[in-house]
């Protein structure tokens, strides 16, 4: 049995490309998500004196997410449908 080197470094570059756009794009959502989430429920709770909750920042991370990325896109679908 031959052991090829090509092969392996061909491979090793195929799951480099693989896990830069998948655990990336993971990494970027989570820091988009904690960061924004985190600046959101404080000023929420500033504004309204309610308790800051550190289970609660994901989720308004989560919401800006949505209202930012997805719901602009299910907008412009609709949109185009409407149009068409």
């Amino acid at each position: 049995m031959k052991f090829n080197l090509k092969k392996v470094g061909d491979a090793f570059r195929k799951f480099k490309e693989v896990h830069k756009l998948t655990i990336g794009k993971a990494k970027e959502f989570l820091l988009v998500v904690l960061a924004y989430g985190l600046i959101l429920n404080y000023m929420f709770a500033v504004l309204t004196r309610t308790p800051f909750l550190w289970y609660g920042f994901p989720a308004f991370g989560i919401a800006y997410y949505f209202i930012t990325e997805e719901f602009v896109s299910w907008f412009r679908k609709l949109k185009a449908k409407t149009f068409a």
